[in-house]
């Protein structure tokens, strides 16, 4: 892994955590199949910068579910970047929960919980973020489990964007704000931020 791309985001100790968790992740992901194969070094760092630059839009002052963490992006990397807030990784899959609770515990981010079920199974959350779980066809779930006046933010890009925010107004949500970036590798990303009466 390249430090360097991670320094001009943040200080040297978390960098070396994240380090840390991306050469886990890629370890554990020759045999448990916890991101797409062809995830080299350099995809899963601009996926570590693309949760870091997201993170900056994201309402860290109350506790966060990231949903459908599978290999815990960015649910492991914003426990990093914020360890005064809490974040609980809601995943399905059993084999990608062993792999996340080794992440918090080699790691010690006594600030992340594991929670191996489905977002059905919540109701009344405050803050929900999701990065590439849901599509827009099926992102209604993450409504239906968020509390009234909580957040709901999504990684999204510029071609989706449009797709979310009607879907998700059929839900009884509405688009409260939007934030874009460009990554190092110049793909276009858009955060959406969704609440419900």
């Amino acid at each position: 892994m390249n430090s360097t791309d991670l320094n001009s985001y943040l200080p040297v100790e978390r960098v070396l955590l994240i380090e840390s968790y991306l050469l886990m992740l890629k370890t554990w992901n020759h045999t448990h199949n916890l991101v797409s194969k062809n995830h080299d070094d350099r995809k899963l760092l601009i996926e570590a910068i693309d949760s870091i630059l997201g993170g900056r839009y994201l309402d860290n002052n109350h506790p966060v579910f990231d949903v459908g963490s599978g290999g815990g992006i960015p649910g492991v990397i914003l426990s990093i970047i914020y360890p005064e807030n809490s974040f609980t990784l809601v995943e399905s899959n059993r084999k990608k929960c062993s792999f996340l609770r080794t992440v918090r515990s080699q790691l010690n981010l006594i600030n992340m919980t594991v929670k191996n079920t489905r977002i059905e199974n919540f109701t009344n959350i405050i803050n929900i973020v999701s990065k590439a779980a849901f599509s827009p066809d099926h992102a209604g779930v993450l409504i239906d489990a968020l509390a009234p006046g909580g957040c709901l933010s999504l990684w999204s890009t510029p071609m989706s964007q449009e797709g979310f925010i009607k879907k998700l107004s059929k839900q009884g949500a509405y688009l409260l704000k939007s934030f874009s970036y460009r990554l190092p590798n110049h793909q276009e990303r858009v955060i959406l931020v969704f609440s419900k009466d």
